[in-house]
């Protein structure tokens, strides 16, 4: 996921939106003495332990420990969707001592949905990506994606696609699939990724919207049949599911991105001993390896303010989405 470049990153849209996710000036924090980082820091996930952004950030953050030469902790605070582990940050010292790894989703999809969820954001790095796939039942009628489409258009609302709801930026290609092809596909919001699995299996939906995490290992055993993936290229071990581009959607492109955020104000030595560490670790292939065993590609991206752009093209991208949806007004 390159943030730089596409149509979508370059296409004018007719809204204004207010950018909340800024770079401010230098901080309040003078580092004239000492050298930071001096003691632990605090990494907060915004969503329960074990799932797929904690897996994420715990596969490397203990060699990123031993570059800092300091403990970095990771705090699991979920709540209201990330917020609750997003304010807990953009309302920190901005002293590089509390910071946030979350999925973009939360700063993008969902400001999309609620303006009042933006958070004052100090955007610091992305780290790593992992594509989504929608899947059918093995022994459905649904074998390609163009079964799919040709079903919806014949009889609107006739095919179901689970996901893990409209706050969830899985839901997201669902919804561009359906804003690129004019049909419509029933909507089933199912509470978490496991759950939506055994739906699929269960024949109580046709269809499934997630991470490749989600459904990875029943597509392998061939009890699923993976659609389509939002990669740009096929995926090494999924080398027979076409990405959604060679279907002839290159715009149904939303991937779990995984990113670094810290408070407003942060110094600038905080954020590029963040940059040069992170380079550092990233680019290891044990690092890499790692990863892939959580199903996450190294996608490492630096430049507050490219980064700042990304989510705020992508806020408007989502904003024009949601209404078009009616799921905003």
């Amino acid at each position: 996921m390159n943030i730089d470049g596409g149509a979508e990153m370059k296409r004018k849209f007719g809204v204004s939106f207010v950018i909340t996710l800024m770079v401010l000036g230098l901080g309040s924090v003078s580092y004239s003495q000492g050298k930071y980082p001096d003691r632990q820091i605090q990494l907060i996930v915004p969503y329960g332990p074990g799932g797929s952004t904690d897996l994420c950030v715990r596969s490397f953050m203990g060699e990123v420990t031993k570059v800092l030469k300091q403990p970095v902790s990771i705090i699991n605070r979920p709540g209201a969707g990330g917020l609750t582990g997003a304010d807990a940050v953009a309302n920190s010292k901005p002293d590089g001592y509390t910071l946030l790894a979350t999925s973009a989703g939360v700063l993008t999809w969902g400001v999309a949905l609620d303006p009042k969820s933006a958070r004052e954001l100090n955007p610091i790095a992305i780290m790593a990506v992992q594509p989504v796939m929608i899947t059918s039942r093995t022994e459905s009628e649904y074998k390609t994606l163009e079964d799919v489409i040709n079903a919806a258009k014949k009889k609107p609302g006739g095919v179901s696609c689970g996901s893990s709801g409209i706050q969830s930026e899985t839901y997201l290609d669902l919804a561009l699939l359906e804003a690129a092809t004019g049909v419509h596909i029933k909507h089933v919001p199912i509470a978490s990724s496991s759950e939506g699995a055994t739906t699929l299996l269960g024949g109580h939906i046709d269809l499934w919207v997630g991470s490749v995490s989600t459904t990875q290992n029943l597509v392998k055993a061939g009890r699923l049949r993976g659609l389509a993936v939002s990669s740009p290229k096929r995926m090494r071990d999924f080398p027979d599911v076409p990405t959604f581009a060679e279907r002839g959607f290159p715009h149904i492109n939303v991937n779990l991105i995984i990113v670094m955020m810290g408070p407003k104000g942060l110094p600038p030595v905080v954020i590029k001993t963040w940059e040069d560490t992170l380079g550092v670790v990233l680019a290891r292939p044990d690092v890499a390896a790692a990863l892939d065993k959580v199903n996450y590609d190294v996608d490492f991206q630096t430049g507050s303010e490219r980064l700042r752009k990304y989510f705020s093209d992508e806020i408007k991208r989502f904003s024009i989405l949601a209404k078009e949806k009616g799921i905003i007004k």
